[in-house]
């Protein structure tokens, strides 16, 4: 476990009154005034010594020319307070260890790249990439956006691209990333058959995460937990909770080579009592693979707390080998799962191939099973453990007029997904999960020309 923090983005300035003048008017409101962030801009792509300038001397705080990522994050540590740090385009290589802002309580800290396809950070496979709040002692506020983060690797903690949160500290941490690429790290690397090195892109323990538009690919925890992201609420500080909007997961992978009956899954791994939430997301190809024991959700695993999965899709995710394998697309266990307007199509395991309810409860009701008929009929992923399933999403066509006469004639045919298998109505701003998808239209030879064979979901209809 790691640690907690206070989180604070303002400074306040305490405007002092003497006795005389508090006696004469009596009360007076104190004004609070927001403090500007120190700023630090990078301009240099080259590596520091781990103890070079501020990263030696605590004292220093203002920034040398040229100014390298390592030192301004030291700075960052020196300075204190709310401190952004600006990364220009160009590839990073860190060749001295990994980076390690937010060592004081209190501090804020804000790196923002020039675009994930421009701004490269790497570990190449060396070291972890960033290590956030590295003493866990909580209150630290961390924002990223705009960079990828890869090449990192680590044998210690998990968290191969970056290690976050608070641990058991009673102040929580905060971290939010947004629009990031978190792609080949590796965690458990010298030891692939521990348990206890999660996340292979990001582990986060202790405190409130937030993902936005961000991808999470082709990284591995090997038999550890969280291939991509791996987050567990420890319950001793608050707020806590992870929520992941417009996302994606896609080709992370997990082998459990321990022996024990369950060790790895999920491109996402969740534990502890909190709430999480996924909306507007892919998981795309991830795979979670046992040589012994087993293996289980290769897209989510989720392990307690609150779970709601909407508008997101899930295909081609694998769980295979030895055991039970079991959750191709999701495995929950003594989890509260609610999934809605979500898209389950070609995933694979031996027992329920897009959702295995272990325990908890499972609502899995106006959902996308690959066919109309629902799951575990043919063509439609399968469920096991008796998640609710119905109703479901259905494709429906109708024909405007539904009978047309002589040469010539023309009927407009729409196929919607806008009604599920009760009848009742979904409004297309759910189906999110469809959107541009396409839809081939064909009739029986010789009663009529379709002249637009193939369209696209718009707002679930045709």
């Amino acid at each position: 476990m790691r640690g907690a923090r206070l989180h604070t983005r303002t400074q306040q300035l305490l405007v002092v009154l003497t006795a005389c003048c508090l006696a004469s008017i009596g009360l007076l409101a104190v004004p609070t005034v927001a403090m500007a962030a120190t700023a630090y801009t990078v301009s240099t792509t080259a590596d520091v010594a781990a103890n070079a300038g501020a990263c030696g001397n605590s004292a220093i705080t203002t920034a040398p020319v040229p100014l390298s990522l390592r030192e301004a994050t030291c700075l960052a540590n020196n300075a204190g307070g709310a401190v952004t740090i600006s990364v220009p385009a160009g590839t990073y290589n860190l060749s001295n260890g990994e980076l390690r802002p937010g060592t004081h309580t209190g501090q804020s800290v804000t790196i923002i790249g020039a675009g994930a396809a421009s701004t490269v950070v790497s570990g190449q496979g060396l070291s972890r990439v960033l290590d956030i709040d590295p003493n866990s002692l909580g209150g630290v506020d961390a924002a990223l956006s705009g960079l990828t983060i890869t090449g990192g690797s680590d044998s210690t903690f998990g968290g191969a691209g970056i290690l976050a949160g608070a641990g058991n500290a009673t102040t929580s941490d905060l971290l939010s990333l947004d629009s990031m690429v978190i792609a080949g790290n590796a965690a458990d690397v010298a030891s692939p058959g521990s348990t206890n090195q999660n996340g292979g892109g990001l582990e986060f323990q202790g405190g409130k995460l937030t993902v936005t538009n961000t991808t999470f690919s082709n990284n591995t925890a090997h038999s550890s937990q969280g291939s991509g992201l791996f987050y567990q609420a420890t319950g001793t500080s608050s707020p806590e909770g992870l929520t992941v909007t417009g996302s994606t997961f896609s080709a992370n992978s997990a082998t459990n080579t321990n022996g024990s009956p369950v060790n790895n899954g999920g491109a996402l791994a969740l534990q502890g009592g909190t709430t999480f939430a996924v909306s507007g997301s892919r998981f795309v190809n991830n795979t979670s693979v046992a040589t012994t024991g087993s293996s289980v959700g290769a897209a989510i695993w989720a392990q307690g707390g609150t779970l709601s999965v909407n508008s997101s899709t899930f295909t081609g995710n694998s769980v295979s080998g030895a055991g039970s394998p079991s959750g191709g697309a999701i495995y929950t266990a003594a989890t509260a799962l609610t999934a809605h307007y979500d898209r389950f199509v070609g995933n694979s395991a031996a027992t329920g191939s897009a959702i295995f309810e272990a325990s908890g409860s499972v609502d899995a009701t106006d959902d996308w099973w690959g066919c109309n008929t629902g799951p575990g009929t043919a063509g439609c992923d399968t469920v096991a453990g008796g998640p609710l399933v119905s109703p479901r999403l259905v494709l429906s066509v109708t024909a405007s007029p539904a009978t047309v006469v002589g040469p010539n004639a023309t009927s407009t045919v729409t196929a919607a997904l806008t009604s599920d298998s009760l009848g009742g109505a979904i409004g297309g701003a759910n189906l999110g999960a469809f959107e541009a998808l396409p839809v081939s239209f064909s009739d029986p030879p010789g009663d009529a020309t379709v002249t637009d064979p193939s369209e696209q979901l718009v707002a679930g209809q045709a």
